[in-house]
C-alpha cells in the first residue's frame, strides 16, 4: 500500500506540471475581449433565441455557444460632445467611452443603459440596433452600478397582466426634462421605453421613489432578484446593507405603494458585517434561499450567509411590529431617506397594540401588516405608513464561509445532488468553489479555479451550466464526474477517478488534490447510502 501511495503522489505532481496553463480542464473558454474593448462590464442570456449578449467599453456584442453563428458586434461609443445644450463640464463627465452596465432582455427588445450621455437607456432589437431611446431616463453613473429587471405584474384589482421595466439607480446630477426624475431611484417604465409620467401611470405610481436630500444620500444598489411573488433588492444605504422587497401584485386603480426594507448583515466571528457585495436565489431542499455575499472594507474579511425564504419574510414581520407596534420605534432624519407625503405618517400614527384578532382590525389588510410575513401591501392609501415601510430592526444571518485570502465580487450557486456549490468570484480573477450542505450548513472550500488576472464581474447559472465572467473572457465550467455507480464502494469508485488525478465527486465527498496527494474528502458524518463516517479523508 505504501508503494501505490508513492506512485499516486508522483503521478499527481507530473500530471499538474503537464496540465499547466491548460486550466486543468477545468473551464471552456467561450469569448473573449480584446484589449481595445476592456474591460467586460456585463451579460445576461436570452432563452428565446439561446444568445448571449455582452457589454464592454463601446461596443456590445452578441453571441451563440453554436460555433456556426457568427459573433455580432456593435459600437456604441465613442462620442465627445454627446449632450448638445450643455455645458463643457457636463460633456467631459458624461461623454467620451461608453460603458453599457445595465442590460435587461425582454420578450422581443434587449434595454441598454449606459455612461454615455448621462445614462441614457436604449431599446434595441435583438440584432443590436437602436430602436428607441428616451432623454428623460437617465441610469447608469460612474458612482455606482445600478439594476434593471424585467417583470410581468398582475393587477390585484383586475387581473390584468402588464410588462414592465423596474430601475433601481442612485441620484443622477444631470439635469433632466422631467421633473424629479433625476432624484428619482425606484422606477418603472414600459418596455418601449415610452415617455413615463410621474404620478400617472396605473403600474409606474405603485413603485415610483425619489430621495429626500439627492446630494448627501448614497444608494449602491448591489443586485436584482425575484421569486414568484417579490422583486428583492440587495443595496448598500449610505454604507450600510438592506434587502429590499417590492409587490408584484399590485392595485392598479389605487395609488398604494407596495415598498419595504430591512437591513441585513451577516456575522462572521462575532462581528457583523454590513456591506453587502452581491447575492442570488437558490433552491435548497425544495425551499427558496437567499445567498448573499458580505464584507468588511475596513479589515478585508468576506462572508457567506444563507437566509431561507421564511426566514425572510419572518424577519420583514418582525421589522413592522417593531416598527410600528408598542412601543413604537421611530425614524432618524438619516433613516428617512425618501421624500414623499408619505413620511407624514410614519412619526404620527399611534402604536398598534399588540396582539389583536382579525376581527378586531381598524381597517382592511390592517391584520395582514401585523400578521403576514409575505405582506403586499393591501390597506387603503389614506393610510401611506404602510406603503413604504423602513425597517429598523436587522436580519441577521451567521456566516457559513468567511475568507480573508480573497477580495469577493460576486457569487453564483449551483445545485449539485442534494448540495450546493457557491462560487464567488474575486477582484484578481480566481473563482472559489464552495461546497454547501443545507441540512447541516457545513461548507468545505474545494478548489480555486483560474480565469485569468482580471476583476470577475458575473456568475450565473443557466440550464444547468455555469457560466463566469471576467473583465476579459466569458467561461463555461465543465460539468464534473461523479461516482454515482459505485454507490458501496468508495474505494473502487477512487481507484476509477483518480487515475489522472483530477477532480473527481463520489457519493458523499469531493476527491481533490492537495500536495499532489489524491484524497476524498467527505462531510463528517455523511454519505449518500447513510453511513456514519467520521474521517473520510483516504490518502492513496
Amino acid at each position: 500500500m505504501a508503494f501505490l501511495f508513492i506512485f499516486l503522489s508522483v503521478f499527481c505532481l507530473t500530471f499538474t506540471a503537464l496540465t499547466k496553463g491548460q486550466e486543468n480542464q477545468q473551464f471552456e473558454t467561450l469569448f473573449e475581449n480584446t484589449l481595445d474593448n476592456f474591460p467586460l462590464q456585463n451579460f445576461e442570456f436570452d432563452p428565446q433565441t439561446n444568445n448571449y449578449f455582452v457589454s464592454g467599453k463601446n461596443v456590445l456584442y452578441k453571441f451563440n455557444e453554436d460555433t456556426k453563428i457568427p459573433r455580432l458586434d456593435k459600437k456604441t461609443g465613442p462620442e465627445a460632445n454627446c449632450l448638445e445644450g450643455f455645458s463643457e463640464e457636463d460633456n467631459r463627465a458624461y461623454c467620451g467611452d461608453d460603458y453599457n452596465s445595465v442590460m435587461v432582455v425582454t420578450t422581443d427588445s434587449l434595454i441598454t443603459c449606459s455612461t454615455l450621455k448621462g445614462g441614457l437607456c436604449v431599446r434595441r432589437n435583438k440584432n443590436l440596433d437602436p430602436e428607441t431611446s428616451s432623454g428623460n431616463i437617465r441610469l447608469v453613473s460612474d458612482e455606482s452600478p445600478d439594476v434593471g429587471i424585467f417583470i410581468n405584474l398582475k393587477s390585484s384589482n383586475s387581473g390584468e397582466q402588464q410588462n414592465i421595466v423596474l430601475f433601481a439607480k442612485q441620484y443622477t446630477r444631470l439635469p433632466l426634462r422631467l421633473a424629479n426624475l433625476e432624484e428619482s431611484v425606484i422606477f418603472s417604465v414600459s418596455p418601449s421605453l415610452s415617455t413615463k409620467i410621474l404620478g400617472r401611470s396605473d403600474f409606474g405610481k405603485n413603485f415610483d421613489l425619489f430621495l429626500s436630500n439627492p446630494e448627501e444620500q448614497k444608494l449602491d444598489y448591489r443586485v436584482v432578484m425575484e421569486n414568484d411573488n417579490f422583486v428583492f433588492l440587495l443595496v448598500n444605504q449610505n454604507s450600510q446593507s438592506r434587502l429590499v422587497k417590492i409587490c408584484k401584485a399590485i392595485d392598479s386603480s389605487s395609488p398604494k405603494k407596495v415598498y419595504e426594507d430591512i437591513p441585513i448583515w451577516c456575522n462572521s466571528n462575532g462581528t457583523n458585517l454590513t456591506h453587502v457585495e452581491h447575492g442570488t436565489f437558490v433552491s435548497i431542499l425544495g425551499r427558496q434561499c437567499l445567498v448573499v455575499l458580505f464584507s468588511n472594507l475596513s479589515t478585508g474579511r468576506y462572508a457567506v450567509c444563507v437566509f431561507d425564504e421564511n426566514e425572510i419574510y419572518e424577519a420583514f414581520l418582525k421589522s413592522r411590529r417593531h416598527r410600528f407596534g408598542c412601543p413604537k420605534h421611530y425614524l432618524n432624519d438619516k433613516d428617512a431617506i425618501f421624500g414623499g407625503d408619505f413620511y407624514d405618517d410614519f412619526n404620527t400614527i399611534s402604536c398598534v397594540p399588540l396582539p389583536f384578532n382579525k376581527s378586531d382590525e381598524l381597517i382592511p389588510g390592517f391584520y395582514d401588516a401585523f400578521y403576514k410575513g409575505d405582506f403586499c401591501n393591501n390597506i387603503a392609501s389614506s393610510v401611506p405608513a404602510f406603503g413604504v415601510v423602513i425597517g429598523l430592526l436587522p436580519l441577521i444571518g451567521q456566516a457559513v464561509y468567511s475568507t480573508e485570502s480573497h477580495q469577493g465580487t460576486v457569487i453564483g450557486s449551483a445545485l449539485f445532488h442534494n448540495l450546493i456549490n457557491f462560487y464567488i468570484g474575486t477582484k484578481t480573477g480566481y473563482v472559489v468553489q464552495i461546497l454547501f450542505n443545507p441540512e447541516e450548513r457545513k461548507t468545505m472550500e474545494v478548489r480555486d479555479i483560474n480565469v485569468d488576472d482580471s476583476e470577475i464581474r458575473a456568475i450565473k447559472t443557466m440550464n444547468g451550466t455555469t457560466y463566469i465572467m471576467s473583465q476579459t473572457k466569458i467561461i463555461k465550467l465543465l460539468q464534473m464526474k461523479n461516482c454515482s455507480q459505485y454507490p458501496d464502494n468508495c474505494t473502487l469508485c477512487l481507484d476509477v477517478r483518480t487515475s489522472s488525478c483530477e477532480l473527481g465527486v463520489a457519493d458523499g465527498g469531493f476527491i481533490t488534490q492537495e500536495l499532489g496527494v489524491c484524497l476524498l474528502r467527505c462531510f463528517e458524518n455523511y454519505t449518500a447510502t447513510g453511513r456514519l463516517i467520521n474521517n473520510c479523508d483516504i490518502n492513496l
